[in-house]
């Protein structure tokens, strides 16, 4: 890893996610800039009382457009949380995190 990062620039959720028919989210994204390359990334959801973890080959990587800085997308598939609110942490091996709310997902949207 050539440039490690050491801190969060920009950190994208939707605003709203619509439930399926079956009662759950649909897929969504949840987008990351940091200052350098984010060493194992992971997501991890909190909702209903339980932890999703979104790794891997959910996560794609790639350098953004000013020198130095990562961004990353992580696509969270349907099907994983039902009504409610839902928490997310970006984390990083060895790094700092960052922790945060979404609202909850309704019948139509958040």
């Amino acid at each position: 890893m050539g440039n490690p990062f050491s801190r969060f620039m920009r950190i994208d959720v939707p605003a709203a996610v619509d439930c399926a028919a079956n009662g759950k989210n649909t897929a969504f994204e949840i987008s990351i800039l940091a200052d350098g390359e984010i060493p194992f990334p992971q997501v991890i959801l909190y909702a209903e009382g339980r932890e999703h973890l979104v790794k891997d080959e959910m996560i794609a990587e790639s350098k953004a457009q000013e020198e130095g800085r990562f961004a990353y997308t992580a696509s969270v598939p349907a099907g994983l949380v039902g009504p409610g609110e839902i928490g997310f942490r970006w984390k990083a091996v060895g790094r700092p995190t960052f922790i945060g709310r979404g609202k909850a997902i309704g019948s139509k949207n958040i």
